[in-house]
């Protein structure tokens, strides 16, 4: 299973840090890739669609033309960022989780959770957990990780919190028996024959994957 990750699309607003730029693409780019999936979809690829941050433009750009192709994602929220207008309301949230869309966690302030002590990891994982369960009228079981950034005590707590999904940024293929779960996130430097490589689950050289298999058992068991 493949799982392509998104975060804004259009032009970055004031409030994406320098270092997250990279990762807003056009709306050109993003329906490139979007007929892509559905694309390798007639062929029988399973791929999956996720979007991070809660950006607006994740339902001004993103839902229409995932309708258009007869798609749907999975949306991860940033609960601390609902009242501002670059970001999406709880009323959108509710409208995403009511329709054909799913809503997950994506923390409260966006914050590397492996630097985070017990009690900060409770404010920016639990208490944004039950606020956004509040929102939208129904558990949370879904959550992805800021940066990407895990270890074992990271996963450990997510588990206990009784999330079902937990996922990743790693780059790499995963699987739905899996309750950790990567995926690639699209960049604006990425390449279509980049994009259509992951998707076509296709992996030119054996010793990346074993490198980021080997990683991610690394961060989630043992560092």
């Amino acid at each position: 299973m493949s799982i392509l990750n998104f975060h804004g699309i259009g032009t970055p607003h004031d409030g994406v840090d320098s270092s997250e730029a990279r990762y807003w693409i056009s709306a050109e780019r993003f329906c490139s890739v979007l007929n892509r999936v559905a694309a390798q979809r007639e062929h029988g690829r399973r791929i999956l669609l996720t979007f991070d941050d809660g950006n607006r433009s994740d339902i001004d750009i993103g839902v229409p033309e995932l309708r258009a192709r007869g798609l749907n994602a999975h949306f991860f929220m940033l609960t601390g960022r609902c009242d501002n207008p670059h970001y999406l309301s709880a009323e959108d949230m509710r409208a995403l989780a009511t329709g054909e869309m799913r809503v997950g966690l994506h923390g409260r302030d966006h914050l590397d959770w492996r630097r985070l002590d017990p009690p900060a990891l409770d404010v920016d994982i639990r208490d944004a957990q039950i606020t956004l369960a509040e929102i939208i009228g129904q558990p949370v079981k879904s959550v992805a990780i800021p940066f990407g950034g895990y270890n074992r005590r990271v996963v450990k707590y997510l588990k206990a919190l009784g999330f079902a999904e937990i996922y990743t940024s790693d780059g790499s293929h995963t699987s739905d028996r899996h309750r950790l779960r990567h995926r690639l996130s699209i960049r604006k430097d990425m390449t279509d024959a980049e994009v259509d490589t992951f998707l076509e689950g296709v992996e030119d050289n054996w010793r990346p994957r074993l490198i980021r298999g080997a990683k991610s058992f690394l961060k989630e068991h043992f560092i």
